[in-house]
């Protein structure tokens, strides 16, 4: 299955690492087995970037750009980029995942300083 995800999704899982963005962030970036593949569409990137450099949610987070850079770089190695014309929607609801715990701090509080 794949998760198509948009800079809405990515900024609410820097914001609230406990939500279900992050949750999917988290799960779609540790070692497998992989129940989906996350995808974007290529402009989320810049899109993302432009957002978290906004300075009211610059200031929330407490990141400077080039943490928010690795961020996104980091994000860019984990999707696969996906024109929104190549995903087919499905009208059925998938199952709800289990809860697990994670022995990481959720991504959004992984973040490398340098």
């Amino acid at each position: 299955m794949k998760v198509v995800v948009d800079a809405n999704v990515c900024v609410s899982a820097v914001l609230s690492g406990k939500g279900n963005p992050a949750r999917i962030l988290d799960h779609a970036l540790r070692d497998g087995p992989y129940d989906f593949e996350l995808c974007a569409p290529p402009q989320l990137f810049s899109k993302l970037q432009e957002v978290l450099v906004r300075p009211k949610i610059a200031g929330r987070l407490g990141l400077d750009s080039g943490e928010i850079e690795v961020y996104a770089r980091r994000l860019r190695l984990a999707v696969e980029e996906v024109s929104l014309g190549d995903v087919r929607t499905s009208r059925t609801t998938p199952p709800t995942p289990k809860t697990t715990r994670m022995s990481t701090p959720p991504f959004s509080r992984e973040l490398p300083t340098s």
